[in-house]
């Protein structure tokens, strides 16, 4: 007959992995640009040299900060384009910039929700050591293998 110590096991350790906290720069880089920028290159550097499940969670982190950023910087320009080019006084020129806004406003949304989503999802997988099947992909919702 088995102790009571005997029965309880810890649960398996296994070696700390880096692609929960990279999700993470990359969810709080949404709110603070230079934490993007790192999380971008750090998804870059660690896709290289990773291996099994890993692989394919820093391939879709890196592919997932490059249209985020790319996103945010052509926003930016945008936005200095529209500022520009309607800088005039008159009421009409600032209902005009209102208006650009708004529409900038609602696909910076879009890709906020899309980034969330993609982040969130590859947390859930890399909770479970599960790979990402198609890496590749930018759908929102990628599916494991």
């Amino acid at each position: 007959m088995q102790t009571e110590e005997a029965l309880i096991q810890p649960p398996a350790q296994y070696p700390k992995s880096l692609v929960p906290s990279n999700y993470v720069v990359l969810l709080v880089g949404m709110v603070m640009f230079p934490f993007a920028i790192y999380g971008l290159f750090a998804a870059k550097g660690r896709r290289l040299s990773a291996t099994g499940w890993e692989k394919s969670h820093f391939e879709f982190l890196y592919r997932t900060s490059v249209v985020s950023t790319i996103g945010v910087i052509v926003g930016m320009l945008l936005a200095a384009i529209i500022m520009y080019h309607f800088s005039g006084n008159s009421e009409l020129d600032h209902a005009y910039i209102r208006i650009w806004f708004a529409r900038l406003g609602q696909v910076y949304y879009l890709l906020g929700a899309w980034a969330v989503i993609r982040n969130i999802r590859g947390i859930y997988f890399a909770g479970g050591r599960r790979p990402i099947a198609n890496p590749e992909t930018y759908w929102v919702w990628p599916s494991h293998s």
